[in-house]
This record gives structure tokens, sequence and C-alpha cells, in this order.
């Protein structure tokens, strides 16, 4: 069974013919460090220009992945004052000169929209964007059927509280419901125009990068979010599955009392499903397993400091509890950054390509 026909049973929650592997993003350093490799120089502007780079592909397709999320943001920089630059979400970063080139050398720093007087003065967000696009197209022509390819974006609520800030954010959730309403219309808006531009290519999921949590739970209360990002939610889902195209969500920390409100808008896939903030993967499937595909549980905390063997071990249960009946892709809960041990990446992905055939029972 090739990568894309893998990932399709598993995300539809069928048995493929074993446990498909993916990842948000993978760093050189592991990456080509776990293939015997020292990392090439890579550009911003090669990475712009392919979408994925040719020898990443090569290296992700080696290495043994069935897919990856190619992330498209609106990215283009305005400076706002002296050392800071806002991207048209409204987000505010700083340059920081030992980054790699890939990376843009930017990190964020905080919210630039504090009142609705703000939001006029952001640039119209284009989801047609040619630069956007283009990588799309490019990155999924070199893919061909080696790599399943999931154009990824950020998510409805963390395009919100981000270009607010969280402090803006959680007094307008009290105190100016009109404004941070407004605020998300205006990604919902950008968003629902995203999926109808990428849904014109062979595209078969999105994934929308959306933070909704921490370690202690949900950034705000259920009620909250069954009010404001319910209803919009709902909307994003609908009109991926209009365009035959299925919705993950991945967010960080311990959303629990989120996952029947994802259910109930139609969300086809969770990924994250971090086990430091108590997302029980045995919990997850036992309630969720008909409903959700489950995405993640591998701690990039344990691939960053545990042992091969230790690795190993802990993704072979995370099969064994989650693979049966299919449903259960294996990924590290957030992106492979650079700090994670080759080897320890390699054993991640030699374990599910070892223990993980199906009938597994």
């Amino acid at each position: 069974m090739k990568s894309h026909d893998r990932m399709l049973a598993a995300l539809n929650l069928e048995e493929p013919d074993r446990v498909p592997v993916m990842e948000l993003g993978v760093g050189l350093e592991p990456l080509f460090r776990s293939l015997g490799t020292a990392p090439p120089e890579i550009s911003l502007a090669e990475t712009i220009s392919e979408g994925i780079p040719k020898p990443v592909l090569r290296a992700l397709v080696k290495a043994g992945l069935d897919g990856y999320c190619l992330w498209l943001i609106p990215s283009r920089m305005t400076p706002v004052e002296t050392g800071l630059l806002r991207d048209p979400l409204g987000r505010l970063f700083k340059r920081l000169s030992s980054a790699p080139a890939t990376s843009g050398n930017l990190f964020y720093v905080g919210g630039w929209v504090k009142s609705r007087e703000d939001i006029e003065q952001l640039p119209e967000l284009n989801p047609y964007d040619p630069i956007m696009l283009t990588m799309l197209n490019r990155a999924l022509k070199n893919a061909e059927d080696k790599l399943f390819l999931i154009p990824s974006t950020i998510g409805l609520m963390e395009a919100t509280f981000e270009p607010m800030g969280f402090e803006t954010f959680s007094r307008s959730l009290y105190r100016d419901r009109v404004f941070l309403e407004a605020m998300l219309d205006r990604i919902l808006d950008y968003l629902l125009g995203f999926i109808e531009a990428v849904s014109e290519y062979e595209v078969y999921a999105i994934l929308f990068g959306d933070d909704s949590g921490d370690r202690h739970g949900p950034f705000i209360r259920p009620e909250h979010y069954r009010r404001l990002i319910l209803p919009r939610l709902k909307k994003l889902v609908d009109e991926c599955h209009r365009h035959g195209v299925l919705y993950i969500e991945h967010t960080d920390g311990n959303v629990m009392p989120l996952l029947d409100m994802f259910v109930e808008a139609g969300v086809d896939a969770v990924q994250s499903w971090e086990p430091l903030a108590g997302m029980d993967i045995k919990y997850g499937k036992e309630r969720y397993g008909g409903k959700l595909c489950i995405i993640g549980n591998v701690d990039v905390g344990l691939l960053s400091s545990a042992s091969p063997e230790q690795v190993s071990r802990y993704v072979r249960n995370c099969i064994k509890t989650a693979a049966p009946g299919g449903g259960y892709i294996v990924s590290a809960s957030n992106v492979v950054v650079d700090s994670v041990k080759p080897e320890n990446w390699r054993s991640e992905i030699e374990t599910v390509l070892k223990y993980g055939a199906y009938p597994y029972r």
C-alpha cells in the first residue's frame, strides 16, 4: 500500500496495511543526521520556491514518513517599530540572528491588535496568495505519490488570540465580545477562502494549527468555546467536506473538555494528543476511536532526552493501544525540532515499520 492510501485509510478510521507515520515538521538536524548525513545548506528562497526543497523531500521519503505538513501562512512582514515586524494577521515578531535561515529568523513576541479600529488597519488577507499556492503546487508535483502532503495553516482560535495578545483576548472575552467576534470573523472568512483555494489542487486533507489549551486545560471555558468557536469551526469543517477534503485539528495542551465539540463539528482527526498534558490515548481510543482519527502522542521531550530503546517501547505501547481497528497515525506531539536526538526519531519510525503492520489485535 502506498503512503497516500495508507494515510487516507487511517484518516477515514479504517485499517491500512500498517500504521502510518507523519510529522508536522522535522528540523534539518534530526532529519539528515538520522540518515547518517550532514544537513545541507538550504536557503529561505529555496524553501519558498519549492514549498519543500527537493533534498528535504527526498530525505523525508527515505526516512520512511507517510505524511508531512506543508505550512502555508500569510507572512508578508511590515515594520511597525524598531526591531518589530507585523504579519498580515496582526502578530508581532522579532528577528533572531541565530535562527536557521529556513525559519526566516523570526519569533513571535505578542499581538498588535488592541482595538476594533486596529482591525481596519490590517491588510486584507488573500487566500489566493500566489506565493503560497506556488509552494503548494510545486511541492505536490515533487512529492508525486511518494508522500501524502497536507497543506497546513493557522487555525481559528490561534489566529485570533495571537494577533490580539492573550491579555487583550481574555479581556475582550468578558468586556468586548463585538471586538472579539470581529477578529474571529476576519480569520473565519480568510480560512473559508483558503479551503476553497487549496482544494483546487489535488489535496485530500488540510491541517489547522489551532492551539486551544495548555497542560492545565483549555484556554477558555468550554461554554465560551461552544458559543464563540464551535459554530465557526463547524463552518470550516463543512467547507472542507463540501470540497471532499478531511479536516485535521492540531492543538497542544489538555483539550479533553473540547473533544465532544470537535466531534459535534465533524472534525475528522485530532493531532498532538500531548501526553504530558494528560491526553490519555487509551481513554481517547475507547471514547473517540470510532469518531476521530488519533494522530500523535509521542512526546517531543521523550524524543529529545530518552534512549532509542525507551522511545521504541513507548511507540510500541501507542500502537498497541490505539492501532486496533484503524484510525491511528503515529506522530510526534509537535514539530521534531533540532534538539531531538536523531537516533530517537529514527527509532520512532523504525518501530512503526517493524511493529505497526495490520491486522493488529
